[in-house]
C-alpha cells in the first residue's frame, strides 16, 4: 500500500510538474521562431571537461564547474567548419528568404570552430560569480549549477521531464542541452532564467571582448579571434597614438595622497590610520561631487574628496578593451543588478564617477519636469533664474555642442569624420514615420569619433569632471583626493552636527607606464581592491563647516543608512530609467557600427508618452562594439546566438530611456556588510510606456525596410515581411499590426526584457517638508546639519533622459549656496567670475516633446 502511494505521488508530481511548465513556465518565443539548423554538428566535449583551476577558484566547486562547462559549452559551442557553409545559408534562407547576405559574410570558419572552452571562458565566468557577484547571488548561482547535476533537480528545473538517475547536465549530449538550456531561459522560476540569461551575457561579453590572442607584431596589443569575422576593429593605444599623430598621451592632471603623505591620526591607532582637516569633505567624484569641488574650492574653501574608485588617465584609457574598463570604471565591474534580476545595472565607480565612462549625451533639464518639480513637489527652488544659471554654468564649462554629434551632413556642422549607423537608422526611422530626429548635444572639444565613450577618453576630448571641474580644484591649490577611499560612515557630534567621516583606503598601485591588458580584463594601470593587490589603511576626515555625499544613488542612502540616520525614505522610490531596445535587419548593407559617435541622434516626440502626460523615453541609439553584442543577443538555439552576433554589422540597435515612476518599493537598503542592495521592479504604468516605446523603435525599423525586427527580448518571436505580410506588401501591412499587438501582451516579463540602467536616480529625494524626503531644498539632511547629499539620489522625480548635466547644475546651485552660507557675498563673486561669465551663444541641450500626434499615416496605431 505504501508503495502504492508513493508511486500515484511521484506521478501526480510529474503530472504538476509537466501543467505548471506547459502553462506558465513556458514562453513561446525565440526557440520556435529563429531559424532551426540541426544539421551543423558540434565537436562534442561530454567527458572532456576542463579541470577545476585550483588556486584560481575558492568557492565553486568541482561539480559545479563541470556544470558551469557545460553551460558555456551550450552557449558558445565548436561547430564542425564542414557544416556551417550548408548551415549558414539555410539560416539565412528562413531568416530573410534569400541567402543573398552569404556572400558578404566572412569566410573565416575559426570563428564557429572556436568554442567557449577553447577561450577559457568557463574560469573566467567563475571569475566573475566569485569576484563580482553579491554573495547572495553566489550561492544562488552555486545552487543552481549543483541542482542540474543531480537528476530530480534537473527533473524540476525542466518543467518535469526525466532524464534518467545517473544524468545530470554536463553528461548530456549538445542537443539535448540545447533544448534544456532553452526550457531555462523561459522558466517561471525568477532566478532559474535570470541564472541562465547571466551565463549566457557573462560568456558572451568575455567570448567576444577577451584580448586573448597574442599579438601579431613585437608590443603589439592582444586581439581576439572574433574580431576578423565580425570586422570589428577594437580601440588600442597604437590606434589611438596614430590619431594624435604621433603626440604624447595627455599626462596624469590630479594627484591623488598616498598613505605615506597623509599624517598619523592624533586619535592613536599607529601608522594603520591617518587623519586630514579641511573645510568641506566631499565623498564622490562624479558629477555631483566633482561639480561641487570645483565651486566650493573656486570660493576659496579647503576640500577633500574622497573616491570609492581607482585613478585613471588618458595614458589608461588608451590601453582599456571592453573588460579591461568594465574592471577598472565600473561597480562590481559591469555585473551589478537588482534582487529580482528585473535589470542590470551599470554605474561609474572611479575617479570622475559616471561622467568618465558615460556616453557624452548632455541635455538640460526637461522643462514639463521643471514644471513638476516646482508644481507638484514645491520645490521652488527649479523654477526661477538661479537655477537657470547653473544650467547655462554648467553648459559653458562642459562645452555643450551639437558640432561633435552624428555625422549625418543633414546634422553635422563639422565635416564628416564616420558616420555612424546606427545613428543614421535613427535618423531615417524617425523621417519615415513623421518624427523629429535631433543631434544630441555633448560635452566635447574635438571628439575622434572612436565610438570608445564608455572607456574613458584617451584624447581628452570628453569633458567629464576629471577634465573640468576636478581640474579645476586641482589648480586652486585648495584641493586633495583620496582614490580607493570606501567610506564607512559619517562621523556627529554631541550636537548631532557632521563633523567628518571615516573610510578605508585601499592604497593603489599602478604597472609599469605603456603596458596593455593582459587579456583577463584587468586594468593596465591599477588592480581592484582587496588585500592581494593593496594594502589597507583607515582614514579620518574632519570637516569643520560640511560633510558632502555625492556617491551616487546607490551609495548615498548607504553610507546614510551606515551612520545611523533613520528617516524612512532614505533609499526609498529609487529610479533606474530602464533602457530596453529594439534591433532591426539590413541585409543590403554592411556597416560598421562600432565606429563613429556612438550616441549622435536622438527622438524626444514621445518623451510625453502614450498618455502625454510627460511619462514617456527619450530614444537614443548605443554604441555597438564586440562584447555588448554577446550580451544582448538572443539565444533561441546555439547557431542562432553565433548567428546574430556574426551578423551584428547589419543589424541596426535603437534603445529608449524611459522615464520611471520612481514608487516606494523601489529601493537600495544594505546587506549585512553594508553594502547597497538594490530592489526594483518596473510598475504597471513603467511597463506600459516601456511596452509604447517599443513599439514606436519597431515602427521606425519597419517603416525604413527592415527585413526583420524584434524587440531585444529572450522570448519574443520576430516580425519578418518576407513571412509575416501578405504577398506584395513589404511592410506596414496587417502583419505589423498583428505583430505589435502580440509585443504589447507579451509585455515585460522579469528576466525575459533585457532591462539595463545607466542612470540611478531619487533614492534621497529633496522635499519641501521632512515627510516627503530626507533631503531639504538646501541639499542639508532633516536630521542631520552640516550633511549634505548633492547627486542624482535628490532628484524628486526621474527625468526620462540623460541626466548628467541636471546632476552638475543641482549639485553647482547647491554647492554655491554652501559656499555663500560658509564664506559670505565674496564666495559668490568669486564662483561667477570663474563659471558665470555671461554668453551670447544660444542656449544647447534643451529638450522638450510636441503636444499633438507624433507619428503619421500607417503608423500611428498600434
Amino acid at each position: 500500500m505504501a508503495f502504492f502511494v508513493i508511486i500515484v505521488a511521484v506521478a501526480l508530481l510529474v503530472l504538476l510538474s509537466r501543467v505548471v511548465y506547459h502553462f506558465l513556465c513556458r514562453r513561446p518565443g525565440l526557440k520556435d521562431d529563429w531559424p532551426c539548423v540541426p544539421d551543423c554538428r558540434v565537436q562534442e566535449r561530454v567527458g572532456k571537461w576542463p579541470t577545476l583551476p585550483r588556486g584560481r577558484l575558492k568557492y565553486i566547486t568541482a561539480t559545479e564547474f563541470r556544470t558551469l562547462c557545460a553551460l558555456c559549452d551550450t552557449v558558445l559551442p565548436a561547430f564542425e567548419a564542414e557544416d556551417v557553409p550548408k548551415a549558414i545559408r539555410a539560416y539565412l534562407m528562413e531568416l530573410v528568404g534569400s541567402d543573398d547576405l552569404f556572400e558578404r559574410l566572412s569566410t573565416d570558419m575559426s570563428y564557429y570552430t572556436r568554442g567557449a572552452l577553447d577561450a577559457d571562458v568557463p574560469a573566467r565566468v567563475g571569475d566573475i560569480v566569485e569576484e563580482d557577484l553579491r554573495p547572495d547571488a553566489r550561492k544562488i548561482v552555486r545552487m543552481v549549477l549543483y541542482a542540474l547535476e543531480m537528476p530530480l533537480g534537473l527533473f524540476f528545473l525542466t518543467g518535469g521531464t526525466w532524464y534518467g538517475w545517473g544524468t545530470g547536465f554536463s553528461s548530456m549530449p549538445f542537443r539535448q542541452r540545447e533544448a534544456v538550456f532553452g526550457r531555462l531561459l523561459t522558466s517561471i522560476i525568477e532566478p532559474i532564467r535570470g541564472l541562465a540569461i547571466l551565463i549566457k551575457a557573462m560568456a558572451g561579453r568575455i567570448y567576444f571582448a577577451a584580448r586573448d590572442t597574442p599579438p601579431s607584431t613585437p608590443g603589439g596589443t592582444p586581439t581576439n579571434p572574433s574580431w576578423t569575422a565580425l570586422g570589428y576593429q577594437d580601440r588600442t593605444r597604437d590606434r589611438v597614438r596614430s590619431v594624435m599623430g604621433g603626440k604624447p598621451l595627455r599626462k596624469p592632471q590630479l594627484h591623488p595622497l598616498r598613505r605615506d603623505s597623509i599624517p598619523p591620526s592624533c586619535v592613536g591607532g599607529g601608522t594603520d590610520v591617518r587623519e586630514l582637516s579641511c573645510d568641506v569633505v566631499i565623498v564622490g567624484s562624479g558629477a555631483g561631487g566633482g561639480t561641487a569641488a570645483g565651486v566650493l574650492t573656486a570660493a576659496g574653501l579647503k576640500v577633500v574628496v574622497l573616491e570609492k574608485g581607482g585613478y585613471y588617465s588618458e595614458e589608461d584609457f588608451a590601453g582599456f578593451g571592453e573588460l579591461d574598463s568594465e574592471r577598472a570604471l565600473c561597480e562590481r565591474s559591469g555585473w551589478m543588478g537588482a534582487q529580482e534580476l528585473s535589470v542590470s545595472i551599470l554605474a561609474g565607480s572611479c575617479v570622475g564617477g559616471g561622467t568618465t565612462l558615460n556616453w557624452c549625451a548632455s541635455f538640460r533639464t526637461p522643462e514639463h519636469v521643471r514644471r513638476e518639480w516646482v508644481d507638484k513637489h514645491g520645490l521652488t527652488c527649479f523654477g526661477g533664474a538661479e537655477y537657470d544659471q547653473a544650467l547655462d554654468a554648467v553648459a559653458r564649462r562642459l562645452n555643450l555642442n551639437t558640432r561633435h554629434s552624428h555625422r549625418n551632413p543633414e546634422v553635422a556642422s563639422v565635416p564628416s569624420l564616420v558616420v555612424n549607423q546606427n545613428n543614421e537608422r535613427l535618423w531615417q526611422g524617425a523621417k519615415a514615420v513623421g518624427a523629429r530626429c535631433l543631434p544630441v548635444p555633448r560635452n566635447v572639444r574635438g571628439c575622434e569619433d572612436c565610438s570608445g565613450c564608455e572607456r574613458g577618453c584617451p584624447y581628452g576630448a570628453k569633458q567629464s569632471t576629471l577634465r573640468t571641474f576636478l581640474e579645476d580644484a586641482e589648480n586652486t591649490g585648495n584641493f586633495k583626493l583620496v582614490a580607493r577611499a570606501h567610506v564607512d560612515k559619517v562621523l556627529r557630534n554631541d550636537d548631532n552636527d557632521a563633523v567628518g567621516v571615516i573610510a578605508t583606503v585601499h592604497e593603489e598601485r599602478r604597472l609599469a607606464e605603456g603596458r596593455e591588458s593582459d587579456g583577463e580584463g584587468r586594468p593596465p594601470s591599477g588592480h581592484r581592491p582587496g588585500p592581494s593587490t593593496s594594502s589597507r589603511y583607515q582614514l579620518i576626515v574632519w570637516a569643520h563647516h560640511a560633510v558632502i555625499l555625492s556617491a551616487g544613488s546607490l551609495h548615498s542612502p548607504a553610507v546614510l543608512l551606515r551612520s545611523g540616520l533613520k528617516h524612512h525614505k532614505i533609499g526609498r522610490h529609487l529610479a533606474l530609467h530602464p533602457v530596453s531596445g529594439v534591433a532591426g535587419l539590413f541585409p543590403s548593407e554592411t556597416s560598421d557600427t562600432h565606429l563613429g559617435v556612438g550616441m549622435g541622434t536622438y527622438v524626444s516626440d514621445f518623451m510625453g508618452g502614450e498618455m502625454k502626460d510627460g511619462w514617456g523615453g527619450a530614444i537614443e541609439t548605443p554604441p555597438s562594439h564586440a562584447g555588448l553584442a554577446g550580451v544582448i543577443a538572443p539565444y533561441g538555439t546555439a547557431f542562432n546566438y553565433r548567428m546574430w552576433v556574426a551578423l551584428k554589422g547589419h543589424y541596426a540597435v535603437s534603445i529608449v530611456i524611459s522615464r520611471d515612476e520612481s514608487c516606494a518599493a523601489n529601493r537600495v537598503v544594505i546587506d549585512n556588510d553594508g553594502e547597497p542592495q538594490v530592489h526594483y521592479l518596473l510598475t504597471k504604468k513603467d511597463q506600459a510606456n516601456l511596452q509604447y516605446s517599443v513599439g514606436v523603435m519597431l515602427k521606425m525599423m519597419i517603416a525604413q525596410g527592415a527585413a526583420l525586427a524584434l524587440p531585444v527580448n529572450e522570448s519574443m518571436r520576430t516580425y519578418r515581411p518576407h513571412r509575416d505580410e501578405a504577398s506584395g506588401t513589404t511592410r506596414g501591412g496587417k502583419g505589423m499590426s498583428e505583430y505589435l499587438k502580440y509585443v504589447r501582451k507579451m509585455g515585460t516579463p522579469v528576466g525575459n526584457t533585457a532591462l539595463f540602467s545607466a542612470h540611478q536616480m531619487c533614492s534621497c529625494r529633496m522635499g519641501s517638508t521632512e515627510e516627503a524626503g530626507p533631503v531639504q531644498v538646501t541639499g542639508e539632511t532633516w536630521e542631520v546639519e552640516k550633511l549634505y547629499v548633492m547627486d542624482a539620489s535628490v532628484f524628486p522625480t526621474s527625468l526620462g533622459i540623460n541626466p548628467m548635466v541636471t546632476i552638475e547644475s543641482i549639485s553647482f546651485m547647491l554647492s554655491k549656496k554652501l559656499a555663500v552660507k560658509i564664506k559670505g557675498p565674496d564666495a559668490e563673486k568669486a564662483i561667477s567670475v570663474k563659471y558665470c561669465v555671461p554668453s551670447t551663444e544660444e542656449a544647447i541641450g534643451n529638450v522638450s516633446y510636441p503636444e499633438g500626434p507624433t507619428l503619421k499615416g500607417e503608423y500611428c496605431a498600434w
